[in-house]
């Protein structure tokens, strides 16, 4: 847990907010590499 004063403090809404883009970005990522697997095996 980061102390108030700490300019890296974020609020709970604010971290699952990064959290959920996060979570996006390596979704995509994901599905970027597993495209050509599925190509592949077609």
């Amino acid at each position: 847990v980061f102390p108030e004063q700490s300019p890296w403090h974020l609020s709970d809404h604010e971290i699952s907010m990064l959290l959920r883009s996060f979570v996006a970005e390596v979704v995509r990522e994901l599905l970027k590499q597993r495209v050509p697997i599925k190509k592949a095996l077609q």
